[in-house]
């Protein structure tokens, strides 16, 4: 069963597992002012692909990788606004793309449209280079 997600980030108290397949884990996120879907699945050992699927204004996430990581984020459609903790801000639209190690991630969204699409390559870095090289 996909725990890898699980294992390797502490997700928070406003997302909770709305279904678990053999290599996939749906996860739901809901604030006041809407909700949206993150689906997860495990490439290979070290490797998730997730589908993010937001319908919402804004949202505080509180998301903590426990392990090294790196992230690779394609918006499809839609907007983000990413607050960073030393306010600055990161914009994706349509067809932009951004990487980044998570390590502040814990901070707040806006979802200027209210939707928000995205595909999101998570890599857990130890895990991964396991995988890769047989390490």
């Amino acid at each position: 069963m996909h725990k890898l997600m699980e294992k390797n980030v502490s997700l928070g108290n406003n997302i909770t597992v709305i279904k678990r397949g053999e290599n996939c884990i749906v996860y739901k996120m809901k604030d006041i002012t809407g909700e949206g879907t993150m689906t997860c699945y495990n490439v290979f050992h070290g490797i998730d692909l997730i589908y993010n699927d937001f319908h919402l204004k804004n949202c505080f996430s509180e998301f903590i990788p426990k392990v090294k990581m790196m992230a690779i984020d394609h918006c499809k459609t839609g907007r983000i606004e990413w607050q960073f903790q030393n306010s600055s801000y990161i914009y994706l639209q349509e067809g932009d793309m951004q990487i980044n190690g998570r390590k502040h991630h814990n901070v707040g969204f806006g979802f200027p449209l209210s939707h928000y699409k995205e595909i999101t390559v998570a890599i857990y870095i130890e895990e991964a280079l396991k995988t890769l090289y047989g390490a």
